[in-house]
C-alpha cells in the first residue's frame, strides 16, 4: 500500500512577529504619560495618555482631560516615564459630535521619541493577546494583558454624558484595567496599536 504525504509549506512572512510582554514594555513604556488634573492647585485626579508621533501630539479620553482643559481653575500636567513634568500645551479638539471618549492634545517646545501609531487598517482578531499601559488606582506604568474580544457597536449616548444617540465601534478586551488606565493604550502581541482604555462594564452599568 502506497502512502500519499501531503505537505504545505506556509511562508513565514505571512505572519506578523509576537513580542514578548517583556518586549513590548521596553519598547512603549516611553510613549505613555501620567496626566494630572489639578484645581486651585491641588491634585484632583489622574489618567493615561499615549503619544501618536514624534511631534509631542497627545490622545487621552476626553473625561480625564476635559476639567483641566475647560474648568476654571484648572490645570493639567503631563508626567512622563522618567519622571520629567510638562505642564505647556494646546488642545486640538475634545470629543466630537457622536460623543467619543476622546482629546487629542500637543505637549509645546517636545519632541516625543516613542510613540504609537494609529492605523485605521489594522483591525484586531478575536483571541489575540493584547496589552494595556497606564496608572491603575495610581501605580504608574503598570502593564497588564488579556484577549482581545471583539468588537461592539455601543450606543454613545448610553456610554458618555452625551446628547448624542449614535452607533460608534469600541473595543472589548479581557486585560484588567482600573480607574487611572482611563486614556492609556491598548497594544496588540504584534505591537499594533488596537485602541485606547475607556471604561469598564459592571452589574450597575458604566464605570470610568
Amino acid at each position: 500500500m502506497k502512502i500519499l504525504l501531503l505537505l504545505i509549506c506556509i511562508p513565514l512572512s505571512g505572519f506578523a512577529k509576537s513580542y514578548s510582554a517583556k518586549e513590548l514594555y521596553k519598547s512603549y513604556k516611553n510613549a505613555v504619560v501620567r496626566i494630572n488634573v489639578y484645581q486651585q492647585g491641588l491634585l484632583v485626579s489622574h489618567g493615561t495618555g499615549f503619544f501618536i508621533d514624534n511631534k509631542g501630539t497627545l490622545i487621552t479620553n476626553d473625561h480625564v482631560a476635559r476639567h483641566g482643559v475647560f474648568t476654571v481653575g484648572a490645570s493639567l500636567e503631563f508626567v512622563l516615564s522618567d519622571g520629567k513634568k510638562l505642564t505647556k500645551y494646546s488642545t486640538a479638539g475634545c470629543r466630537d459630535s457622536r460623543g467619543i471618549d476622546i482629546c487629542l492634545l500637543k505637549i509645546l517646545d517636545y519632541r516625543s521619541k516613542t510613540w504609537l501609531d494609529i492605523d485605521i487598517k489594522h483591525k484586531a482578531t478575536p483571541g489575540e493577546k493584547v496589552y494595556v499601559i497606564g496608572h491603575p488606582k495610581g501605580y504608574d506604568w503598570s502593564i497588564s494583558d488579556g484577549i482581545f474580544s471583539g468588537y461592539r457597536s455601543i450606543n454613545s449616548g448610553s456610554v458618555l454624558v452625551s446628547t448624542s444617540k449614535q452607533a460608534i465601534e469600541q473595543v472589548q478586551v479581557s486585560a484588567p484595567i482600573s480607574s487611572g488606565n482611563s486614556g492609556g493604550p491598548i497594544i496588540s502581541e504584534s505591537g499594533k496599536l488596537v485602541g485606547m482604555t475607556t471604561w469598564i462594564r459592571t452589574d450597575s452599568g458604566f464605570k470610568i
